[in-house]
């Protein structure tokens, strides 16, 4: 794939990768509880760890070699995020996250990638409409 590629090659010329927005932000669909629809080998490995989905992710970006910067709106995420270095993942969990499939629901048209028309994103930011 690839971002292995991209990865492997600023790993080799010493260049960080960082991830943007690690967790994806507002743009994952979520459930009528508000909860994010994790794909279901996260939720198995978080299990597995006694973490959160979140905490696996994060924790599978930094195994990898890539820079996280999580945001938080809240004290208890901020003291989950200090537990990620206690969490190691196998290179088999590794591949199992690498591997999953997101949900095809994942990606919230209205506030992710697709949230304007190709017309509207090709307009001068000053004609856009807020969103």
């Amino acid at each position: 794939e690839s971002w292995k590629q991209l990865a492997r090659w600023q790993n080799e010329k010493n260049i960080a990768t960082i991830a943007y927005t690690s967790l994806g932000g507002s743009r994952f669909h979520r459930s009528e509880s508000g909860n994010v629809d994790w794909p279901q080998v996260v939720t198995d490995l978080a299990t597995n760890h006694g973490a959160t989905e979140a905490q696996i992710l994060l924790k599978w970006a930094l195994q990898r070699g890539i820079a996280v910067i999580p945001g938080s709106g809240s004290e208890k995420h901020i003291k989950e995020n200090l537990q990620i270095p206690k969490i190691h993942m196998g290179e088999s969990e590794l591949l199992r996250v690498e591997n999953a499939e997101p949900p095809m629901e994942w990606w919230d048209a209205k506030r992710g990638p697709q949230k304007y028309t190709d017309e509207e994103a090709h307009l001068p930011w000053t004609k856009r409409k807020n969103g």
